[in-house]
């Protein structure tokens, strides 16, 4: 059997080789794409700024800044994606008041809730904490409610829940959404996923928040999970 093992172990590492080389080539490349695409954003926003101080802005420049924005935004998140799936970011863990990030994050976006006329239910228990990084623990919060906010409709009703149960947290977002296909729905964690529910280009992202989320949760030893209950609410709940 001992023998049996170091034979599959010495033809087994040359055949993956080549596999792993590959993946490595090919994050290096995105890695190079992205760095060089900032100079060209970088000169168009420049050259924009000095048009604006010419003649003045106009729909034509402001449109051509929020597509600059769009695309800044987007490389950080790949990059951010990149560093997940590399683990080269070594976090610091700390206690983390994960109760406390929900209350200052809902506070917020308070205002775009009251904005679009979202009905909020907030069931937050005290002095929830977990040892975490914080600033990922931050990041999970704010991509789940920002994607309840987004593609609330309907009802326009939000309920959040973060409790203990048992030794684990339950952090738990539902929205109102009209026309979701009841089940779980595991494709809304697939980078650049978009469904025919949320095409629409004026509701902002860039469809991978989620699979962020899903990479920090996986950080944390966790699961999240995205369904609906009906055919107009969906559902993302996150245990750690």
């Amino acid at each position: 059997m001992v023998g049996i093992f170091f034979l599959v172990k010495a033809l087994t590492i040359p055949a993956v080789k080549p596999i792993k080389d590959s993946y490595n080539k090919q994050k290096r490349f995105l890695t190079d794409i992205m760095h060089e695409i900032k100079t060209p954003l970088a000169i168009i926003e420049t050259d924009t700024e000095v048009v604006e101080i010419d003649y003045g802005k106009n729909d034509w420049t402001k449109s051509i800044k929020k597509q600059i924005n769009y695309l800044k935004d987007l490389l950080d998140e790949l990059v951010t994606l990149l560093k997940m799936d590399e683990h080269s970011e070594v976090l610091k863990i700390s206690r983390v008041n994960v109760s406390e990030l929900l209350e200052n994050s809902i506070t917020g976006i308070e205002p775009l809730f009251n904005k679009k006329g979202i009905i909020l239910n907030l069931m937050c228990e005290d002095k929830i904490e977990i040892n975490s990084n914080e600033e990922s623990i931050e990041k999970l919060i704010s991509i789940i409610l920002e994607n309840a906010l987004k593609y609330t409709s309907g009802e326009n009703k939000i309920s959040v829940v973060l409790k203990k149960v048992s030794k684990k947290i339950l952090f738990e977002v539902e929205n109102s959404m009209e026309d979701i296909v009841e089940g779980n729905h595991e494709e809304f964690f697939d980078r650049f996923y978009r469904s025919d529910l949320n095409r629409n280009s004026e509701l902002g992202g860039h469809g991978i928040g989620l699979s962020m989320a899903k990479e920090i949760v996986a950080q944390n030893k966790g699961q999240i999970k995205a369904f609906s209950k009906n055919n107009h609410s969906f559902t993302i709940s996150v245990s750690i």
